[in-house]
């Protein structure tokens, strides 16, 4: 909270010799803190992964269509307008595991044998991942950005992410949508 004591005393009612003044509401009831505010307050929703993919066929966006590393990554999203303010992230998907190899043929557990490796960025996997997160523009943002926290490098539990915008995509004012 933005407070001038000075203000705050001579509105107070408390005289100073030459100012009098009744207690004012400009502090308590008349204070809006959105006047202060210097990150935009805006709800995301949170963006949900649907599968690992080797193909974009049938999708509005697939992020990672070149092929992903090995290891673990997890997306957020952001509303941003053309003047650069942007709202915080969305909560983050939940890791996802990007493996060398899925094999859908498997005899014990159909569908479900993967191969993996150690990580290296230098040699991307086939798979990107498909996810969809909800657009809700009610505040006429222009675009959001799509930013991928990558856990490829085979440092230990703790090791900070990669974090990279990885897509921006246009959207329509007041625009309500599935992506």
């Amino acid at each position: 909270m933005v407070f001038s004591v000075k203000d705050l005393l001579v509105n107070s009612g408390i005289d100073f010799g030459n100012t009098t003044g009744d207690c004012t509401p400009k502090y308590f009831e008349d204070f809006d803190i959105n006047q202060y505010t210097l990150e935009i307050s805006r709800n995301v929703d949170q963006a949900v992964f649907i599968k690992l993919d080797s193909g974009s066929a049938g999708y509005d966006y697939v992020v990672g269509t070149d092929g992903l590393p090995v290891g673990y990554v997890a997306y957020t999203f952001r509303y941003v307008t053309e003047d650069g303010d942007r709202s915080s992230l969305s909560p983050s998907t939940p890791l996802i595991p990007i493996v060398s190899k899925y094999s859908k043929n498997c005899t014990n557990f159909p569908g479900l044998m993967t191969i993996s490796k150690d990580p290296d960025v230098s040699v991307p996997t086939v798979y990107g991942a498909h996810i969809r997160f909800r657009v809700n523009n009610d505040l006429n943002f222009d675009f959001i950005e799509v930013v991928r926290h990558s856990f490829v490098s085979g440092d230990g539990i703790g090791g900070p992410a990669v974090s990279e915008i990885v897509t921006k995509i246009d959207i329509a004012n007041d625009e309500i949508s599935l992506l």
